[in-house]
């Protein structure tokens, strides 16, 4: 008879980015699945082409951020997907998006470029 003295977790791991993209006309749906322990801290940032520096991205009239809680398929504990739509993309969205996730241990990020 097997007994178990305490619930599994898995081991601490530096945060990994990888980032998908799906345009509908004039939606642009970026994904980021995020796999880390402890869960990374998740966030997006916009190059500006006519500017220098990360901007943050927020959730707003023009950008709708949310973390995925169903994508089809059954996802471990270490993780995340997240998503973030562009609503009606214009020429000033144009640039570099950054997503990003830290943890405790350290921090990883993919770029996507986004132009017209």
């Amino acid at each position: 008879m097997l007994h178990f003295t305490g619930l599994f977790l898995p081991a601490d791991e530096v945060p990994y980015v990888v980032l998908l993209q799906s345009i509908y006309l004039s939606l642009t749906n970026c994904v980021c699945l995020c796999i880390g322990y402890p869960a990374p801290k998740m966030r997006w940032y916009h190059i500006f082409k006519t500017q220098s520096g990360l901007t943050p991205v927020i959730d707003d009239d023009k950008h709708f951020i949310h973390q995925l809680l169903s994508h089809g398929q059954v996802l471990s504990i270490d993780e995340v997907w997240y998503q973030m739509t562009i609503i009606n993309v214009q020429a000033n969205d144009y640039g570099i998006y950054i997503c990003e996730g830290t943890n405790k241990l350290g921090t990883d990020r993919v770029e996507i470029k986004i132009y017209g």
